[in-house]
């Protein structure tokens, strides 16, 4: 059984695999809309497993992330599990966030709402970020006492600039869909409703 396949072990750390094979598309979905699509700590793991999987499948083309609903991609981490592991685990945390960018597919994801801590730097690994009005990103863990380890700051820093990257990371600032449009962290910003319609156009192409 494949990791696409095992429903079990997804639901376990909140994702849904949905597959289209006559569109050639791949849709991993951050599923636990209640929290807002917190990522379990291990959920990482398989998300770079799936992303091992569906590099190597023939009739996949395009993977797309998204989150369950439009209220946040991902609202972050579960940071009570960061402290039931010790250092050599939370080092395999930078790996495991950039999967879609070793992905040898175009990887697109699907932002609406509250896109914050781990969830920004997965979305930062994609290759496209298709944004909803309603957008907010951040990287808030300074605010934690803690900051982004898995990527995000180089990644910013590396798309937007560095004095952006510092003002993002220092001051755990909260940034609007049309200003981080304008940085150049995301592709488009559309109205909620038309969101869906700007990702299918961008799969089919």
């Amino acid at each position: 059984m494949t990791v696409s396949e095992n429903a079990g072990l997804l639901r376990e750390h909140s994702l849904r695999v949905e597959l289209d094979r006559v569109r050639g598309l791949a849709t991993i979905v951050l599923d636990d809309e209640e929290h807002h699509n917190t990522l379990p700590y291990p959920g990482r793991a398989v998300i770079a497993q799936l992303f091992e999987e569906l590099s190597t499948d023939d009739a996949i083309r395009v993977v797309l992330l998204r989150g369950a609903g439009d209220r946040a991609f991902s609202a972050g981490g579960n940071i009570a599990q960061f402290m039931q592991n010790d250092s050599e685990a939370l080092s395999d945390l930078a790996h495991n966030v950039g999967a879609p960018e070793r992905c040898p597919k175009p990887v697109i994801a699907r932002l609406s709402g509250f896109t914050f801590g781990v969830g920004l730097e997965i979305a930062l690994a994609c290759d496209f970020r298709i944004a909803s009005e309603t957008t907010k990103i951040a990287l808030p863990e300074i605010k934690l006492g803690m900051i982004p380890g898995s990527g995000g700051s180089q990644r910013i820093a590396r798309i937007a600039g560095l004095g952006r990257a510092k003002d993002m990371v220092m001051r755990g600032r909260v940034v609007p869909a049309a200003d981080a449009l304008g940085w150049g962290l995301l592709t488009s910003v559309h109205p909620v409703a038309d969101l869906d319609a700007a990702v299918n156009a961008l799969v089919d192409e």
